[in-house]
């Protein structure tokens, strides 16, 4: 989604416009966005909940996620936010609350992929199973 299309405009068809359309007759995913701290990553978000895929929880600083709406004009009022102090902390909270069923999906923000992937794949408390 970071192409900047927005999922709501008629146009040509693209690639994915099948796939988004069957995915809209479904129920939004409870999703963790970890770490939504930069304009794209948040705006990202901001676009799959306008588009019914699914229901966000920003899961980062809550003062750093509000600058960044404001910066870019986007509105996240209707929005839970999970207020964590930095990357690390919001991974490992995002994937606990994947892990005990508070949400179903895991969004990448802005973070590093390597610190989201070190909470996945952490031992006891990531998403790996036998």
């Amino acid at each position: 989604m970071t192409n900047g299309s927005d999922l709501t405009t008629q146009g040509p068809r693209h690639a994915y416009d099948d796939l988004l359309d069957r995915c809209r007759a479904l129920d939004p995913l409870a999703t963790s966005v970890v770490f939504p701290c930069e304009a794209t990553a948040l705006a990202d978000a901001v676009e799959a909940a306008h588009g019914r895929l699914i229901t966000p929880t920003l899961v980062g600083p809550r003062r750093m996620i509000a600058q960044v709406a404001q910066q870019a004009g986007l509105n996240i009022t209707s929005f839970e936010i999970d207020d964590v102090p930095d990357a690390h902390t919001a991974a490992a909270k995002a994937v606990e609350d994947v892990k005990a069923g508070r949400t179903e999906v895991l969004m990448k923000g802005s973070l590093h992929t390597d610190e989201l992937m070190a909470a996945v794949v952490a031992p006891g408390t990531g998403l790996r199973t036998s």
